[in-house]
């Protein structure tokens, strides 16, 4: 597409023909006239009031579902005549300039607050011959009218020049049209720009691939965000558009079906491409739609709206913006996979396939160039636990880079084979198991696994979660990626190049014989979210189920299944409970146990972490008050057998003891306060009831750091029961609290 824009049928009704051209009879303004100001203004007002006419009329027809494709294409068409209108009143035809459109408008695709990307194109030696006033006017003329403008000036030499240092210009001029002007000066810019001189096609692909990686890493390599970015995200509109770069440059082909005719794509391959780059364009019209402006991110006010707008409702598991979520996952993880395949597909064909290094693995799978593939074309439909067996052999071998681009598509074509004799297959299951008992490459694999959809055929109530989003505060992504993060996270524990970032939890981990059970739980810990009732009771109904099937002890089945039960334990513990008072404290270790308590790590550790650690095992209690905290809960553990009333008894005796602190306490806790080591010295102090107070009669806070606390001779009668543990409740899980108002 060098040329004008045809008229879409979605463009019809949208301008009137004959009064754009009765505008267009009145001629060239004159902007050496004294007039000039009024006819500008006049022009002006009518390419607004037709603009905003055409933008409400395609907006009504997009809301009552006219096929987004169309009214792309005809807004498109209705800004390049108004354009075209502008121009010729304002510019006067010469030899040595053109007016031409790049970028997105150069493709004839724009939105509705998309912007018009415009470039006037100058002849190397027009000199004194360029209308410097006159395109002054024409882009100022543009902007007061209301179009969203990026516009240059260039030389043909320029053009040149910029592509050569810059590969977002090269990429810009690809997608270029002539709208008006010299043809033959359009086409010594086409010629001056384009390969072998400038970016050959594997230069070019290299760059491209380079920039999306890049692209990627700024969006943490997921397009999982639950407020995701739909064109530069990973998976989104500029993924496609990268592809079709690519396949430009390198097969000169002028739209993605091009990849179908050279092989690249398969017809299904190519309507999931045209299908999901559909319905993300309708996402994206809805979202300038609603906010007004040019929006690309999926905010959750604006989800919730399209949800709504696109027809989904709540159901009893599920909300309808949760649904409509689910589906814009799913959709870009299908488009992610595809361009995944193709980009590598690419970067295979750009290879001398004469120089290729082949080496057999196994008697199944052999390795090429690096990535892995199958020997022939039936390995799976022969022997289908070579499916998981592949995801085994990338974590055993880390010199692989990854799987070939034609297998990629082979395992998407079996997954037809992961039914449920897959998956009671003992062969297949000990490949998974192996795979998280690999000392690197777990997380890995099971993105990988998660990306070609192997993990959800595997686990079927995995599948249920993909692209299920979660609307609370611990959760910035959707339930499959926040599970993977989980692992991830874990696995970093165990990493030697994490050791600074997590010294404590590094240590503990190194002591956990068998870590792949902590992956399961990790894998299941929230499996069943969506499902309505309790998660932790539905997961870990479903990781019993699954842990059956492998060949681990009974009592590490059962060890699983806990982790899953009681995930949300320890945060409850540690984000809800009163950490001071021992009925808590109590409960906590009776359920927990001292063997599970060892692996506390320090605060430090779990603020890198985040949540998502956290709820499967792990605390957040500060470095200096980890090990009282533990010995706190020993003790607790100790007496975890007595009644609950016993303990309130015990409670009430030791808050009655706060009052009764003999005055030494009340004299030196200040001052001994300043002296501890780690201590605040300006920390703001409470007194107890009885104990002098500020001028102002208020109460004080003392707060005493816990590691010293129990250095200190006791202060008061000890607890009878516990032979002095009172200090453990009182002063170690938190400091010394007491709140009262001063007596008088």
């Amino acid at each position: 597409m060098h040329g004008r824009l045809a008229a879409p049928p979605a463009a019809a009704g949208c301008l009137e023909a004959d009064a754009i051209a009765a505008n267009e009879a009145r001629g060239l303004i004159a902007l050496a006239d004294d007039t000039q100001g009024e006819e500008i203004a006049v022009l002006r007002d009518f390419l607004r009031s037709n603009v905003e006419a055409a933008d409400a009329l395609l907006a009504e027809r997009f809301w009552s579902g006219r096929d987004v494709l169309d009214l792309v294409h005809a807004r498109a068409w209705v800004v390049e005549q108004l354009l075209l209108l502008a121009w010729r009143r304002l510019v006067p035809f010469l030899e040595g300039v053109a007016l031409v459109a790049v970028g997105g408008f150069g493709r004839g695709e724009l939105h509705p607050a998309s912007d018009v990307d415009l470039m006037v194109l100058l002849d190397d030696d027009i000199g004194d011959e360029l209308p410097r006033r006159e395109i002054e006017a024409f882009v100022q003329l543009l902007w007061d009218a209301g179009f969203y403008l990026g516009h240059s000036v260039r030389t043909v030499n320029q053009c040149r020049d910029e592509s050569l240092k810059d590969i977002v210009t090269t990429t810009t001029l690809m997608e270029s049209r002539l709208l008006v002007g010299a043809r033959d000066l359009y086409e010594q810019m086409l010629e001056v720009t384009a390969p072998p001189g400038v970016w050959p096609a594997a230069e070019f692909f290299e760059a491209k691939y380079a920039e999306q990686k890049a692209r990627h890493e700024r969006y943490h390599e997921t397009a999982y965000n639950l407020e995701p970015n739909i064109k530069e995200g990973p998976g989104g509109l500029r993924d496609i558009q990268t592809i079709s770069w690519v396949a430009r440059r390198h097969f000169d082909a002028d739209h993605l079906h091009g990849l179908v005719t050279h092989e690249f794509l398969t017809d299904s391959e190519y309507h999931d491409l045209v299908g999901g780059k559909r319905f993300l364009w309708r996402v994206r019209f809805a979202l300038h739609l609603l906010a007004g402006r040019a929006e690309d991110r999926l905010l959750f006010d604006y989800q919730r709206q399209i949800a709504e707008r696109f027809g989904f409702e709540d159901s009893e598991t599920s909300l309808a913006v949760e649904q409509f979520m689910q589906l814009y996952y799913r959709t870009v993880m299908r488009l992610e996979r595809l361009n995944d395949a193709l980009l590598q597909l690419f970067q295979e064909a750009f290879l001398n396939r004469e120089q290729d290094e082949v080496r057999d693995l196994n008697e199944r799978f052999r390795v090429r160039n690096g990535y892995l593939e199958p020997r022939h074309r039936d390995v799976f439909t022969e022997r289908p636990a070579a499916l998981m067996e592949l995801f085994e052999l990338l974590a055993r071998n880390e010199s692989l880079k990854g799987v070939t681009a034609a297998t990629i598509r082979t395992i998407r074509n079996h997954l037809y084979l992961v039914d449920q004799n897959f998956r009671d297959d003992p062969e297949v299951n000990r490949h998974f198991l192996e795979l998280l008992r690999q000392p690197e490459g777990i997380y890995t694999q099971l993105r990988r696994m998660n990306r070609y959809g192997v993990l959800a055929a595997y686990i079927p109530a995995f599948g249920n979660i993909v692209g299920r989003m979660q609307y609370d505060l611990f959760h910035v992504y959707t339930v499959d990626q926040h599970t993977l993060f989980v692992v991830r996270n874990l696995r970093r524990f165990a990493y030697g190049k994490y050791r600074e970032r997590f010294p404590h939890s590094r240590k503990v981990f190194k002591r956990i014989a068998r870590p792949e059970l902590l992956y399961l739980a990790a894998i299941f810990h929230d499996i069943a979210k969506g499902r309505g009732g309790d998660h932790s009771e539905l997961g870990a109904v479903d990781t019993e189920a699954f842990c059956s099937r492998l060949d681990i002890e009974p009592a590490e089945r059962d060890m699983v299944v806990w982790l899953v039960r009681q995930h949300l334990l320890m945060s409850q513990t540690s984000q809800r409970k009163d950490l001071s008072d021992p009925v808590n404290i109590q409960a906590f270790a009776k359920a927990v146990g001292i063997p599970v308590l060892a692996a506390i790590p320090a605060n430090d550790d779990i603020r890198e972490l985040g949540s998502a650690v956290r709820r499967i095992g792990f605390i957040s209690i500060d470095r200096s008050r980890s090990a009282e905290a533990r010995r706190t809960l020993e003790a607790a553990v100790e007496v975890a057998g007595r009644t609950a009333s016993e303990i309130e008894g015990e409670r009430a005796e030791l808050l009655e003891m706060r009052g009764t602190l003999d005055g030494r306490l009340q004299r030196g806790a200040v001052a001994r306060l300043g002296r501890h080591e780690g201590a605040d010295p300006g920390a703001e102090h409470r007194l107890p009831r009885g104990w002098p107070s500020g001028r102002h009669g208020r109460s004080e806070l003392v707060r005493l750091p816990l590691s010293r606390r129990r250095q200190e001779p006791a202060q008061g009668p000890r607890c009878r029961a516990h032979g002095g543990a009172h200090h453990l409740f009182v002063g170690r899980i938190d400091a010394i609290e007491i709140r009262s108002q001063a007596a008088g």
